[in-house]
């Protein structure tokens, strides 16, 4: 009886796999020849997944360790873009950058280690190995839940009618937005705390859920009130990280938005799009001295979120620290284990902008120079 043909064996398969690679073949070809412009972040791209991920071929997996020559590459490209950028910037006469942000987020799906988990790795940070395979972030837990995030458009500056967007509703559609850098003590976290004490950290003293669980619930109907952080701070002399912050950062009730939308208690206000980063504590920044700028990787976080205003972000802010809306203050030493996240969390940089709606983004306010 004739072997029927793998699929993975035929030329149409071997067609299509050269198809898809041959812009990686040329642009390759193209650096090393110098005689047509290269796609270079394409094919720097390519060198940093193959540095990072490794390549599997007939079956035998090529690991990050044995291709020091696609890292090496990698390092040396960005040790070049560093020195360079100033340079290029100083070209443009109407704006000038302050610091350049990268970092990573998510993957770990159908069994396999996770980017935070492999960069981790691969850059040595103390406490690595501690981070579970499959964790989005650093942390373990799972961060940017759909629950979790507001809707469309609730972030807005009128949605919720926090503001009328500025003489004339000049605003209106634009946003508010909070950007942070922060180091996570991998090491403290994972050693220091059980799972079961992260989970109660991470979310709220009295939650449990299996061992090794890294997605638990955040839905409108877990969000935890101010009665309840109360208590739990009289019984455990702790309150949960999300816990904390869902007093200011969901809907107390039922809500209609300037757009008509009807928004259900519960529901999230904040748009969040966090992620890890070994930047120390910035990729590039244009003042290297007062950042203390260094090479040496390190295991952060870079946050960004939108609120409606910065003011609804401060009052997010102080709820982090045990600052409940109506004012009361449940009383934490600094960098208490008991306080949520903060006793491994240290915070380096934090800016605020107003985001202006699409149609004045670019040049915002610029119609009305004379």
């Amino acid at each position: 009886m004739a072997r029927k043909e793998k699929p993975q064996e035929t030329l149409l398969f071997w067609k299509r796999r050269y198809e898809k690679a041959q812009p990686y073949e040329d642009a390759h070809i193209a650096s090393q020849n110098r005689l047509v412009p290269v796609e270079y972040l394409q094919w720097l791209g390519l060198a940093e997944y193959v540095a990072i991920s490794g390549l599997s071929r007939s079956g035998i997996s090529y690991g990050f360790h044995l291709h020091p020559g696609a890292r090496a590459l990698v390092e040396a490209e960005q040790r070049h873009l560093k020195r360079r950028a100033k340079q290029l910037v100083e070209k443009l006469d109407f704006w000038q950058p302050t610091s350049i942000r990268r970092g990573f987020a998510g993957g770990g799906f159908d069994g396999a280690q996770s980017l935070p988990k492999r960069m981790a790795m691969a850059a040595g940070v103390g406490g690595a190995d501690l981070i579970p395979d499959q964790a989005e972030l650093f942390l373990g837990f799972t961060s940017t839940q759909k629950a979790g995030l507001g809707p469309t458009r609730i972030a807005n500056l009128e949605t919720l009618g926090y503001s009328d967007g500025g003489p004339g509703g000049y605003f209106r559609h634009g946003t508010a937005m909070h950007v942070s850098h922060l180091f996570e003590d991998l090491e403290g976290w994972y050693i220091n705390f059980s799972h079961d004490q992260r989970v109660s950290t991470a979310f709220r003293p009295t939650i449990t859920v299996p061992s090794g669980t890294l997605t638990v619930a955040q839905g409108p109907d877990d969000v935890a009130t101010d009665r309840q952080n109360r208590s739990d701070y009289v019984r455990f002399r702790a309150i949960g990280h999300s816990a904390s912050i869902q007093t200011t950062s969901r809907l107390l009730e039922d809500t209609t938005g300037t757009d008509g939308t009807l928004y259900a208690k519960g529901t999230a206000i904040p748009h969040r799009a966090d992620f890890n980063t070994l930047d120390n504590p910035f990729f590039w920044t244009a003042r290297p001295e007062v950042d203390s700028q260094s090479d040496q990787p390190a295991a952060g976080l870079h946050f960004v979120v939108f609120n409606p205003t910065s003011d609804d972000f401060h009052r997010n802010r102080l709820a982090m620290d045990g600052v409940l809306p109506d004012g009361t203050k449940l009383p934490f030493d600094p960098k208490d284990r008991g306080q949520g996240f903060n006793s491994v969390l240290t915070t380096t940089h934090r800016q605020n902008y107003l985001v202006p709606p699409r149609l004045h983004r670019s040049f915002p306010l610029a119609e009305y120079l004379s």
